[in-house]
């Protein structure tokens, strides 16, 4: 995963009320509550951000193959955000956040009794960006596919009750169908699966047929990673090739706490929000296969 980078005092622009250390303190604890559910990063190999600020990104349409524009560019009426003039197609940084407040009474009692800063409403906030920038990876939003867009190859599970209920038969027949719809030279990358969170623990149970094996020795026969993340429907596995040009996923501006001075028209409280700018997954469907019935 990508870790989020602190952020000094002075982004924190325009405030009249913390000072550094209480700065410092909001800053941790929004990260902290920013992270774990910002995960799906985890699935996107790294890449060079655009800069901060930027409100566009453009990608050369010859990078994509004939199906991968039918998948994506061609789609581009479908996804306000998307664009395409002659060989550039143009996506739009979309934006995130939540508001939150902190107020002076909270403030000043804080430091009359020598107590950490209260930050739950901010850490409600820090989370729900991350949750959107999770969903937006995986499920696509704001305009834009996402990983499982409905242009992925899919191949139907073998199986009539999911991989729990499955025999090593049916599940070793589910991946073999998954990699063999990947085109040969996908086949040969770093191969990844990704499943639903909620079945984490079942894959490492036993299968009910006798052999003594679990779901997951018979899944790591066909791939290098297995990854989980809450955001994949259920039912689904995802089979992934590494390589930025299977996927991307581009950080314009990394998750930040931003003052916007005082609230109008009150005077008991500052207003602030988690900010977060990123654009979405650009990807070669011919890297990505959908096992369903899974």
């Amino acid at each position: 995963m990508r870790d989020i980078q602190p952020a000094e005092n002075d982004i924190i622009a325009g405030d009249t009320m913390l000072n550094k250390r209480e700065a410092e303190h909001l800053q941790e604890n929004v990260e902290m509550a920013f992270q774990p559910v910002a995960d799906a990063r985890s699935l996107l190999p790294p890449d060079t951000s655009p800069s901060p600020g930027s409100q566009f990104i453009h990608v050369d349409k010859m990078d994509f193959d004939e199906a991968a524009e039918e998948g994506f560019v061609g789609k581009g009426s479908d996804f306000p955000g998307i664009s395409t003039t002659g060989e550039t197609v143009e996506i739009r940084v979309p934006k995130m956040g939540r508001e939150f407040k902190i107020s002076r009474e909270d403030l000043l009692a804080s430091r009359e009794r020598g107590q950490s800063l209260e930050t739950s409403e901010a850490e409600s906030a820090a989370t729900a960006t991350g949750q959107t920038e999770s969903y937006l990876i995986m499920q696509g939003t704001h305009g834009v596919p996402g990983l499982f867009d409905d242009a992925n190859t899919e191949v139907p599970s073998n199986t009539s009750g999911g991989h729990n209920g499955g025999t090593v038969d049916n599940i070793e027949q589910d991946y073999d169908d998954a990699v063999g719809a990947l085109p040969e030279a996908a086949q040969n990358r770093e191969l990844t699966a990704v499943v639903p969170k909620d079945i984490e623990r079942s894959y490492n149970s036993r299968i009910d047929d006798g052999s003594g094996q679990t779901v997951m020795d018979v899944v790591m026969r066909y791939v290098d990673n297995v990854e989980t993340n809450s955001y994949v429907p259920d039912g689904q596995v995802l089979v992934k090739a590494e390589g930025t040009d299977i996927a991307q996923y581009k950080i314009v501006e990394d998750m930040e706490t931003v003052g916007d001075g005082e609230a109008p028209g009150s005077e008991e409280a500052v207003c602030y929000h988690t900010r977060l700018r990123a654009v979405p997954v650009v990807k070669k469907r011919d890297g990505l296969v959908e096992i369903t019935g899974a």
